[in-house]
């Protein structure tokens, strides 16, 4: 008896949530707004058939070549980095860390000539 004059009581404070003018949407559906995701999804099918079919455009690059260094121009070698892999760990508290990577930089590179 309990769980059926509780199902009642749950089933009309739903109902009274539902017929709230507070949270319905209030956009009117020409603009845009209150549609279901069904109908969101038909939309978009016929915005996709109404494009019409064009033809792609070439790619053109505005960047100049890159040319190869002349003699004696300095050069910056790049610099040496190590990736390091920490694995998981628990430390003396007894967290755990979940580890990753470090990213450790050697050097910073080098001025070099061009030969």
């Amino acid at each position: 008896m309990k769980a059926l004059l509780l199902s009642c009581v749950a089933l009309l404070a739903l109902s009274g949530c539902a017929s709230e003018p507070r949270y319905s949407c209030g956009v009117p559906v020409s603009a845009g707004g209150c549609r279901t995701v069904s109908r969101v999804f038909e939309d978009s099918l016929k915005m996709q058939e109404i494009k019409p079919a064009s033809k792609p455009t070439p790619v053109v690059s505005n960047a100049a070549p890159v040319a190869a260094p002349n003699p004696g121009d300095a050069l910056l070698t790049r610099p040496r980095v190590v990736r390091v892999l920490v694995l998981p760990w628990e430390d003396d508290t007894g967290d755990l860390n979940a580890g990753g990577y470090l990213y450790l930089r050697l050097d910073r590179g080098a001025w070099t000539l061009a030969r």
